[in-house]
């Protein structure tokens, strides 16, 4: 009783089980390739030829009939038109910053720290002073030079009023010259010595920290300060042999660093080395990064992240490409109305576009994006709203590391 019991119940679910699988065989336009790509052929020989339903539906359904786009029972699609882009590939390396300018002081005679006049960190202009070195007996020398040059103008002077009168010869009066431009030349010669006591900033930038005190004796070979001129920066790189013939003056680049986390920089080329090195077979270059907000410093390591145009390849929407077990796959529309399944390669892809390969696709060809659960081959369509046509100039792009192509 219980094994008749069971077997009843057993035999009911079959029955349940069968008429679900024929109503979804005859109902499902996709049943027939669902079942042929999991090898159940048998099975897949009860669903009805996607062509005769269509020519049937077509016979009885006249000019709405499923062969055409507007046919009533077809299913609804959106299209979207296949276009041309160009896949970017991405260079990325690694550079160092610099400053735009940037000198260290040192003093050219050798004197004591009298006064120091910058401050770690202050901003500087070209000519203000930095440090004072005692000055005075260099003081002192200008003093008597200029009275030299007092006295000796003087005695121009008055041999120049005794000659006229003829009273001394043209010889004295120009010993007494001679003289004169003689102590002119010592003066300048005591001036430019006491300026040298004085040590001024070369250039306009931002004090690093004093390396010197007061009263302490400099040599000429003392390090003083260093002034770094920051408001843009120059960023060194090298890029590998066969983007040599691609670098540019001018070329647009973005740079970010960990310093300052999330954020990128845009950058460009102002400098390209005359030649390779022989042992890295690497080109050096050279490009120059605003610093409006003085948020970077000189000596800190970039990211530089260069965008190379490859190749143009056929360019689809994502949702547009399908897969199967014998690939990826785009449903495209006929001229007739009808839809087929195009083999295609994909090449890149992103969030906008897949760049793709296909020897039965080209540009301006219509193929479905949205919709594609329900077709079926040579089957008809709905179309609830078209696409626009994707932009030529979208890309892919291909991310590289450290300094290394990829596509």
């Amino acid at each position: 009783m219980r094994f008749t019991g069971f077997l009843k119940q057993f035999l009911a679910c079959l029955v349940v089980v069968a008429i679900a699988f024929a109503f979804w065989v005859r109902l499902d336009p996709n049943a027939r390739d669902v079942l042929n790509e999991n090898g159940l052929d048998v099975l897949a020989a009860l669903a009805p030829e996607a062509a005769d339903e269509a020519s049937a539906r077509g016979q009885g359904g006249g000019a709405g009939g499923p062969g055409r786009r507007g046919g009533f029972g077809n299913p609804l699609v959106t299209v979207a038109e296949v276009a041309e882009a160009a896949m970017d590939r991405q260079f990325t390396t690694i550079g160092t910053g610099l400053s735009l300018r940037s000198v260290t002081l040192r003093p050219n005679e050798a004197g004591q720290v009298e006064s120091i006049a910058a401050t770690s960190g202050a901003t500087v202009e070209a000519g203000d002073l930095i440090v004072q070195l005692q000055d005075d007996a260099q003081g002192l020398a200008v003093e008597r030079a200029q009275l030299a040059v007092d006295q000796a103008r003087e005695k121009v002077e008055r041999y120049a009023r005794l000659s006229n009168r003829g009273t001394i010869s043209n010889v004295e009066t120009d010993d007494a010259e001679s003289d004169l431009a003689t102590a002119e030349v010592t003066l300048r010669e005591a001036q430019f010595a006491l300026s040298q006591r004085r040590i001024d900033a070369p250039i306009g930038g931002t004090v690093g920290i004093v390396e010197v005190d007061l009263g302490e004796m400099l040599t000429t070979s003392t390090d003083i300060v260093r002034i770094e001129d920051y408001s843009s920066l120059l960023v060194t790189f090298y890029v590998p042999e066969r983007l040599a013939a691609v670098m540019a003056i001018g070329a647009d680049f973005t740079a970010s660093t960990e310093a300052v986390p999330g954020a990128t920089f845009d950058g460009a080329i102002t400098s390209i080395d005359n030649r390779l090195d022989e042992a890295s077979r690497t080109l050096r270059v050279r490009g120059e990064i605003p610093n409006e907000n003085n948020v970077l410093r000189p000596g800190m390591s970039f990211q530089i992240q260069f965008e190379l145009e490859g190749s143009r390849y056929l360019a689809v929407p994502p949702l547009a490409v399908q897969w199967s077990n014998d690939g990826a796959y785009v449903w495209t529309l006929g001229e007739d109305g009808t839809v087929a399944k195009t083999a295609i390669s994909v090449i890149q892809r992103n969030a906008d576009l897949v760049l793709v390969e296909s020897a039965e696709l080209s540009a301006g060809a219509v193929v479905v994006e949205e919709g594609v659960a329900s077709l079926r081959e040579g089957g008809g369509v709905r179309i609830a709203e078209t696409s626009a046509a994707g932009e030529s100039t979208a890309s892919i792009r291909s991310a590289g590391d450290n300094g290394r192509e990829e596509r």
